[in-house]
């Protein structure tokens, strides 16, 4: 069951990426037109993956319904899928149109994490990327015929319930992190740094924040790669985003940095 009004903040976070974006990168010298290009590829690459990646995860529901597999309904996406190959389409149109792409990818970052955070927020309204039961004061429940309440229901945790039991609302875990994270990106772009700084940057600190919150997430219940997926995937992000704000951080030691204030067209 999905809630109406879930395509709408899916809609609306790819929406505020493409005009935060725009605007950040305006502002740190980018030309509109090709930004917008880049960023337009970036939203369709990132609903490509964000499909992609869940049919990998949840190949089953794929082979019993292949049709799903070009759904138009705003169901069947995964967020990482949609982060890695929207960065990837983005950054190799930015090397093909020659621009800085660590400096453009530095300018994305809070317009990004703002993104997240709307989508996860539609994820909470909808019920999906539930987490586990948990008795803390802001476990949330959920009505019968929820995800929650049916998963609950199959496992027989719960009988003659007229919601669900208290579970963690890690949908808002990870809005929280993607505003932090954007709030910590629009603050570093004010400090002398060196380019993709900010990028790596977010990249630790959003791999970390979904690391920790996976083991509140009812996914590795549901779908059992997740289990062993998650972590060999969040690791190696952390690994290559770190070794990569080291190299930079040193390079920036050696030499000083420019800030780059003239337009790029």
């Amino acid at each position: 069951m999905t809630d109406p009004g879930y395509g709408f903040y899916l809609a609306g976070s790819l929406a505020l990426f493409f005009l935060l974006g725009l605007l950040s990168a305006w502002r740190r010298g980018f030309s509109p037109g090709k930004t917008a290009l880049i960023l337009g590829l970036v939203v369709i690459a990132s609903l490509l993956g964000a499909r992609l990646w869940n049919v990998f995860t949840n190949p089953a529901y794929y082979t019993a319904q292949p049709n799903a597999w070009f759904s138009l309904h705003w169901t069947g996406f995964s967020l990482y899928g949609g982060l890695l190959l929207g960065a990837s389409a983005g950054l190799l149109l930015a090397r093909a149109l020659r621009w800085p792409l660590l400096r453009l990818a530095d300018a994305l970052v809070p317009a990004a994490g703002v993104a997240i955070a709307v989508a996860k927020v539609g994820c909470f309204f909808n019920g999906c990327c539930y987490g586990l039961p948990t008795n803390l004061p802001w476990g949330v429940t959920y009505p019968a015929g929820s995800l929650p309440y049916l998963d609950q229901l199959s496992r027989g945790w719960i009988l003659f319930s007229a919601q669900s039991l208290p579970i963690h609302p890690t949908q808002l875990y990870e809005a929280l992190a993607g505003l932090l994270g954007a709030a910590g990106a629009f603050w570093l772009l004010g400090k002398k740094l060196p380019n993709g700084a900010v990028f790596w940057s977010f990249v630790i600190w959003f791999s970390a924040c979904r690391w920790l919150i996976s083991y509140w997430r009812a996914s590795t219940l549901i779908l059992p790669v997740h289990e062993w997926l998650d972590p060999i995937l969040y690791a190696s992000l952390i690994v290559i985003a770190g070794v990569m704000l080291f190299r930079s951080m040193r390079t920036a030691t050696r030499m000083p940095v420019e800030m780059e204030s003239h337009p790029i067209r």
